[in-house]
């Protein structure tokens, strides 16, 4: 099954707060935003389905909580997943909420052999937008679109 051939060790193991800083009018910018990209080994726009949604929702997500050092404390720290459809490709949606706001997302998609990925985080918890600003700069340098609307499958 290439779902279980892509989820090899490291899809996620570059966490959010290890993300070099975007800068702007030489300050260190608030919002981190980082692209990354890995072979897809394989995994086609098909291959994205739920069952892949979920999978990248939960890896991150452990990813992350793995990151936070006192695993005691709730942060109020949730993950939600939604697809968003273009005519030439599927790109996944990965979004870290703090208490129901959207403060980090991972927007995943393939492009040519390779799965690339943008990870956005803002760094005092105000909510990310991934249709403006740094972050949905680098998803339009990145994938060519803005992203919008709600989604079409959420996992």
């Amino acid at each position: 099954m290439r779902l279980a051939r892509f989820l090899i060790v490291g899809l996620v193991a570059a966490s959010v707060p290890t993300l070099a800083a975007s800068q702007s009018n030489a300050q260190v910018s608030k919002v981190r935003v980082a692209s990354m990209s890995e072979p897809a080994n394989g995994l086609t726009k098909a291959d994205m389905n739920a069952e892949f949604l979920q999978a990248l929702k939960e890896n991150w997500a452990e990813s992350y909580r793995q990151s936070v050092p006192d695993k005691k404390i709730d942060f109020g720290l949730s993950f939600e997943s939604r697809y968003v459809d273009y005519p030439a490709q599927r790109l996944a949606i990965i979004e870290l909420r703090l208490n129901k706001v959207a403060v980090g997302a991972s927007v995943f998609g393939i492009i040519g052999d390779n799965l690339v990925r943008v990870v956005c985080l803002d760094r005092v918890g105000d909510p990310i937008d991934l249709n403006s600003g740094e972050c949905g700069q680098k998803i339009r340098d990145v994938f060519g679109v803005t992203v919008s609307g709600q989604g079409a499958e959420r996992g």
